[in-house]
């Protein structure tokens, strides 16, 4: 019997040790600091593999500006694909531009064309990109499919950030 009881006793003791020991673990929280950033991305299909490039432009940065670009090779086939900058603190770009390659003939569709900033999101769908974007002459609209054809051996297929736009996006910076 005194066996049963130093036993027991022992489990009881061995046991509220162990669940002091599981209090005394607690989780700790790290906060980090969230620095803002600019992203901007597009997704498209394209007939015609290409480079495509993505334009932020006329970004003041202390007392100068600079330029930041991506480019990056999209191939044509049905996959939708993307392109994307992302930059880590908020530069707020004067000039937004899309190039869409360099090669001649080609069929551009744009899914979607998203911005985000620390103050705000913006999707803009394919059925609203020629609200935001302008095509310069070299790209051609078509408003029944909303694709962007490029039929031109001009170097510069451009679609153009409206600057009205741009000005109400930045105006609370």
């Amino acid at each position: 019997m005194k066996k049963i009881i130093a036993t027991s006793l022992l489990f009881t003791i061995i046991f509220i040790l162990s669940c002091k020991e599981q209090e005394q673990i607690e989780p700790k929280t790290i906060e980090v600091e969230k620095k803002d950033e600019l992203m901007f991305k597009v997704t498209l299909n394209t007939t015609t593999s290409d480079d495509f490039r993505l334009l932020l432009n006329n970004i003041k940065k202390d007392n100068s500006k600079i330029n930041i670009q991506v480019s990056e090779t999209l191939k044509s086939g049905n996959e939708d694909q993307s392109i994307e900058i992302t930059i880590k603190e908020n530069y707020f770009p004067q000039e937004i531009i899309v190039d869409l390659g360099q090669k001649e003939q080609k069929i551009v569709d744009i899914k979607d064309i998203y911005i985000k900033a620390s103050n705000f999101e913006l999707n803009i769908p394919k059925n609203k990109i020629n609200h935001f974007f302008y095509p310069n002459q070299f790209i051609s609209y078509d408003s029944i499919t909303k694709n962007y054809n490029v039929n031109t051996s001009n170097k510069n297929h451009l679609l153009i950030f409206r600057n009205r736009i741009i000005d109400s996006l930045w105006i609370n910076e």
